[in-house]
């Protein structure tokens, strides 16, 4: 106990945090390169899940009729277009992987899975009509999960330099980087 005493002690019987004059915590790489990835992955989550709400608004907009092209401009055509439910559909699928990649990305678990149930809802009651396209099948979910996972990790790897600035400014204000993206 006396050794540790010492240990942490000036010659002058000081703490060595008050000989030296400084409060700032010791610089640790590891610490650096978690708090780095942390500040990368909170602001890739708010980038896709800010930009997923965006998508899913469009997509309701064009399943309420915005930018349709009446049949009769279309001509000969019209067969081959498809319907504005299923562009809306197709929009809203966009949506789902940029949740799932929001999710992949945020280091909060519960409020990543909320994002992507508020935004993975189907886009109409569930009494359809034979003219709107039913909601993606098993394959096309788990496409879209894979396909937002992938992109999750590749955001969060893209921002790793805005994450270095992030964890690099905490240091400066005297933040300790070995509490900086642990679990409580």
């Amino acid at each position: 106990m006396t050794s540790d005493r010492r240990r942490n002690q000036d010659s002058d019987g000081r703490p060595k945090i008050w000989a030296t004059g400084s409060q700032r915590p010791p610089f640790d790489i590891r610490a650096l390169g978690r708090a780095s990835l942390f500040h990368a992955r909170c602001g890739a989550a708010v980038l896709f899940a800010a930009f997923a709400r965006w998508v899913k608004r469009i997509a309701l907009n064009v399943r309420d009729g915005a930018g349709r092209i009446p049949e009769a401009k279309l001509g000969r055509v019209a067969p081959y277009v498809p319907s504005h439910l299923r562009v809306a559909m197709w929009i809203k699928n966009c949506a789902a992987v940029q949740a799932h990649a929001s999710a992949t990305a945020d280091p909060d678990a519960p409020r990543g899975n909320a994002l992507v149930a508020e935004v993975e809802a189907h886009l109409w009651p569930l009494t359809e009509t034979a003219a709107e396209p039913p909601p993606p099948g098993q394959a096309a979910s788990t496409a879209i999960q894979i396909t937002g996972y992938l992109w999750g990790l590749a955001g969060s790897v893209t921002l790793l330099p805005y994450g270095l600035i992030r964890a690099l400014m905490s240091f400066a204000k005297g933040q300790d980087l070995r509490k900086i993206g642990r679990e409580d």
